[in-house]
Parts: C-alpha cells; structure tokens; sequence
C-alpha cells in the first residue's frame, strides 16, 4: 500500500489520512477538479465516513463545504454563548423581563436596565423597587409613569392594592 501512495503522490495526487483519532487509514486522490460540496470518502481501516475536500467528518452531505463551516461556526457561537450565560448564572448575574444578564459591584439595590429600561429591587426583585430594601429617602421612577416616586408612596400604594 505504501508503494502505491508514493506513486500517487509521484502523480500529484494529494494523499489523504483519515481524520479519526488513530487511524492510519489514507487514501490518494486528484483534488483537481472537485465540486464545492467535497468528495465523500469512507476509511478501510476505521469504516467512518469524512469529505476529502474540506476533512469534515462524517461527511456533510447535502452541503458544500462551506456551508458545513459556516454552520459549524455558528454552532461553536451558539456553544459559547451557552456556557457564558451559564458562567454568569453561577456568578450571581441576575435576568431583567428582556433577557439581559445585569450584574451588580456595589451601591444601591435599585437597579434599572440599560435595554428595556426596567426598574426593580436588585435584593427581592419588586418592581419599581417597592419594598424596604433601601432608604426610605432615596426615591426611584415609576416604570409606568417615569416619574420619581418616593419609597414611602410606592409602599404604601402596594398596601392599598393588596388590602
């Protein structure tokens, strides 16, 4: 076999090993010519299946080489994007209504998104912060209205509401 792929190799033929993890599977074919979509190529030794072309394994069929890249890219994006939101679960980031991971360093607990523009309590979540979780004095905007509203009104208009 070693024979016949120098030959081949004398003939400008591009040698080929399979992409499995230890296989000495190889081949020789003449890349001159191949379409777009590569050249399916199934290993003696290993028996799986990759393109020739662009080494993608199993082989993309019904897809051009091209188009296996790009959709294997996105899929790495996707991936990544996955674990960063996980990472930012596990490290305390809190989800506005929109989506938005927030994170928070220090300050008041009153927070608002930079997206959507929502407000909320950072340490129970109530909207528009009505709760006690910081000083009374500190006065915050309504997400219906815009306006300032001081703690003591929204709290006391949430009592009014559930009594």
């Amino acid at each position: 076999e070693t024979t016949q792929l120098e030959q081949a190799a004398a003939e400008g033929k591009d040698i080929v090993r399979c992409p499995s993890a230890d296989c000495t599977g190889m081949v020789a074919w003449d890349a001159s010519g191949t379409r777009a979509a590569g050249r399916a190529w199934e290993c003696d030794v290993c028996q799986k299946s990759c393109c020739l072309r662009c080494r993608a394994q199993p082989y993309h069929q019904g897809h051009t080489c091209e188009e296996h890249a790009v959709s294997g890219a996105e899929a790495a994006r996707r991936e990544a994007e996955r674990k960063t939101f996980e990472l930012m679960d596990a490290e305390g980031y809190q989800k506005c209504k929109c989506g938005a991971r927030i994170e928070k360093v220090s300050g008041c607990n009153k927070m608002m998104c930079r997206v959507c523009k929502h407000r909320w309590c950072w340490r129970c979540g109530a909207v528009d912060a009505a709760c006690r979780c910081t000083a009374a004095s500190h006065g915050f905007l309504d997400n219906a209205t815009g306006k300032v509203v001081s703690q003591r009104a929204v709290i006391a208009q949430s009592k009014r509401k559930r009594d």
